[in-house]
């Protein structure tokens, strides 16, 4: 057996350990729940992504993930509460096979009209499907997905002032964490990406935001002084700090949503100051045939800065959902992505996803692009993939 062989039979020993312990701390979830009022569950997931042609030689045909996630949160007095998810990651083609840690981990407890947080937090702010514009308190995971990432989780300290139809936050965090991008050897992988000072950065962050709540009507201002990274490779920095004013306005007019979100940023170094935003409009009809609705989703985004490309797809967007409404819970989506300026490049993605019952999901999905992430003489035409999703819950 060579050495490469019993590295990988040891880190599927070191992964199993670990699930096991997940899995162990997860039934002690399920006796806190009866003590403290609270609700746990246990997530299972697997999926395999296969290329029909990798952008690059040499890279894996395909890729697997398995992950365990343990969820719990509920309160411990009338005031307080506590929320926990926690993932265990198998990654074999990656070098580092075994990923695991928070996503959250806080305790929160209300004073008045006061609340108080601290701990590792997913912050969710506008409702911008493709471009978060101004939902940026925390980094990405574009590991396994570029067009929908997963936040990674964040310590931070949140004081919230609650009123009837207004709020005021306020968002500290000690340090910055980068986001989490492909090895080199996978699929997901393209030239030019920023793979460097992936460590956590003690640059303290903070932001304050203010929301109102209107019938129809919801409307944010924040201002953020923020540590951020290219997701390209730039040459003078990977990262930087910048200074973001934003303004978010939504609008529900019948069944018709609108909503835009524009963000004025003034970031460090050679970068630029400037203007970013997005408009969008979503329709749904419910009911079209039978019990089943379909959405459509649009999106326009617009840039005049230059240099800050923390995430991808920075185009316009269009999507169409169909939700079936069945027992099963059926759901076909169609998403289809293209440049400002020209049509020479396109991102396509479509899904279905299926309940097989009340506690395991299927979900398969295909994306492909034609010229997007091109750099130098790579052209990704005919490597698109293909995933194969099953998600157990218990």
């Amino acid at each position: 057996m060579t050495k490469k062989c019993k590295q990988i039979k040891a880190n599927c020993y070191y992964a199993l350990i670990l699930l096991f312990t997940t899995m162990v701390a997860a039934e002690e979830s399920v006796l806190l729940a009866a003590i403290y009022e609270a609700d746990s569950s246990v997530e299972l997931k697997y999926y395999r992504d296969q290329f029909d042609e990798t952008p690059l030689p040499g890279q894996y045909s395909y890729t697997d993930m398995l992950q365990l996630r343990v969820k719990a949160s509920g309160f411990i007095a009338d005031n307080s509460g506590f929320g926990i998810d926690a993932f265990t990651r198998f990654n074999p083609n990656y070098n580092d096979q075994i990923v695991a840690g928070f996503d959250e981990l806080w305790f929160q407890t209300l004073s008045g009209l006061f609340e108080y947080t601290l701990g590792y937090q997913i912050i969710d702010m506008g409702l911008m499907e493709n471009k978060p514009i101004v939902d940026v308190l925390n980094s990405r995971d574009f590991q396994y997905d570029w067009l929908r990432p997963d936040k990674i989780g964040t310590p931070y300290i949140t004081t919230k002032f609650l009123g009837d139809s207004n709020n005021l936050e306020f968002y500290y965090a000690p340090f910055f964490i980068p986001n989490r991008v492909p090895d080199v050897e996978s699929g997901h992988y393209y030239p030019g990406l920023n793979t460097i000072n992936k460590k956590n950065v003690h640059d303290k962050q903070w932001a304050i935001r203010y929301t109102y709540f209107g019938d129809h009507v919801e409307f944010g201002l924040s201002y953020m002084y923020l540590t951020q990274e290219h997701l390209f490779s730039h040459p003078n920095s990977s990262q930087f700090t910048n200074r973001r004013l934003g303004v978010e306005l939504t609008g529900l007019y019948g069944d018709i949503l609108l909503r835009s979100e524009v963000v004025y940023q003034n970031p460090t170094g050679d970068l630029s100051s400037g203007t970013i935003g997005a408009v969008g409009v979503e329709h749904t009809w419910q009911s079209l045939w039978g019990k089943s609705d379909l959405t459509l989703v649009y999106e326009y985004f617009f840039n005049n800065t230059d240099g800050t490309d923390m995430t991808v797809f920075e185009e316009n967007y269009f999507s169409v959902r169909w939700a079936a409404n069945d027992e099963a819970l059926t759901q076909v989506e169609l998403i289809a992505i293209g440049q400002r300026c020209d049509c020479t490049a396109d991102v396509y993605r479509i899904s279905l996803r299926r309940s097989i019952n009340d506690k395991c999901t299927f979900e398969i999905q295909f994306q492909d692009s034609q010229k997007y992430f091109s750099r130098g003489d790579l052209n990704e035409d005919g490597s698109g993939w293909l995933r194969v999703k099953l998600e157990y819950s218990f």
